[in-house]
């Protein structure tokens, strides 16, 4: 019996140009046309004028003190937000459910009530900064480092929430085999854990570094807002806006486009370095020994092998939950060894062990 092709797939599809015209109508407004604004505002001067507003000593303090209190912020919740994940992914115990809800709740926390707590706990008359940060002293609140805690804060889970679903996924296989040829805690972790997480790593760093430097709500509360001192890029743009001196549109927009375009390059890395941040490997398993390789002759060689007295399993799975054998063997060279005789010459041709 012959099977006669659905209508709507034989010949030209009227749905697919509708559906891509909605889509793109739907876009225009609510995203494309608010950003070519900024960007036709912002160089309506020339380039002159919008490298003029752009070169102003408080515009380049603004994003100079965004950049710097977004990369400490950054590094402190890729730090923790890697332990976290470590901890609730490997360990059970009462709480750990609270504990990841709590981790998780700054999202959807306004970032204005975020500030305001924080002012409650740190400030001059705040439960704690009373007693740490008397009034006859310098106040940890209205400063810089007022700023990275608020960042701190807001952004707080981003890494969290990214790392944590690749240790769920992880195999702990390679953990216990590294621990069974004497491998210590932190070398397995290091050699075997940490590699397999680089593209998460990167990404939450990226997620969390974009966002830090367009807080808003929260900063404007613990800095003060003071031009020069504490003012960061999104404050410089809002002040500049509501200032109604000549020429602050435009400023306020050079600072826009500064940001808007780094935005679209850590969003473009995160999308065209996928590959490279979470790459696909073929793993082979010879003689209790997991090897991983991107060539698709390795499965061959391995299963050819003559030495080999075990039975081996390949499959076609991602690095980040493989990490590459050259590191985790760098300490075990028995190891090393067992794995050169599973496999024949032409497979040793490839990257498959600590060569």
């Amino acid at each position: 019996m012959k099977l006669t092709p659905l209508r709507h797939v034989r010949g030209f599809d009227v749905a697919r140009p509708i559906s891509i015209g909605v889509m793109v109508g739907i876009m225009l407004p609510l995203v494309i046309l608010p950003l070519l604004s900024i960007f036709v505002v912002g160089t309506r001067n020339g380039l002159s004028g919008f490298w003029a507003a752009l070169v102003a000593p408080e515009a380049v303090f603004a994003l100079e003190l965004s950049l710097v209190t977004s990369f400490w912020a950054t590094l402190f919740n890729v730090v923790f937000g890697l332990f976290a994940a470590y901890v609730l992914s490997r360990y059970n115990f009462w709480g750990r459910n609270a504990a990841i809800v709590t981790i998780s709740l700054p999202t959807a926390i306004p970032t204005a009530v975020a500030g305001f707590a924080l002012l409650l706990l740190w400030g001059p008359q705040g439960t704690l900064g009373r007693f740490l940060f008397p009034q006859d002293r310098s106040q940890l609140m209205f400063t810089a480092y007022a700023i990275i805690l608020a960042n701190i804060f807001v952004t707080f889970p981003l890494a969290f929430g990214v790392i944590k679903p690749v240790f769920d996924t992880m195999s702990r296989s390679l953990e216990e085999a590294s621990a069974t040829i004497g491998a210590t805690r932190l070398q397995t972790f290091w050699h075997v854990t940490l590699p397999s997480l680089r593209g998460a790593i990167v990404s939450g760093a990226l997620l969390t570094f974009a966002r830090a430097v367009g807080e808003f709500g929260s900063t404007i509360l613990v800095s003060g807002n003071l031009a020069g001192k504490t003012q960061t890029a999104p404050l410089y743009i809002f002040a500049k806006f509501n200032s109604g001196e000549p020429g602050s549109l435009e400023a306020a927009n050079a600072i826009a486009i500064v940001l808007a375009l780094l935005s679209f390059v850590i969003f473009s890395v995160l999308f065209f370095a996928r590959d490279w941040l979470f790459p696909t490997v073929i793993n082979c398993t010879c003689h209790g020994l997991r090897i991983a390789n991107s060539e698709p002759e390795l499965p061959r060689a391995c299963r050819a092998s003559a030495s080999a007295s075990r039975s081996r399993a390949c499959s076609k799975t991602s690095a980040s939950t493989w990490p590459r054998a050259s590191r985790w063997f760098s300490w075990a060279p028995q190891a090393a060894a067992r794995l050169r005789s599973c496999v024949s010459s032409r497979a040793w041709n490839y990257r498959i062990a600590a060569a």
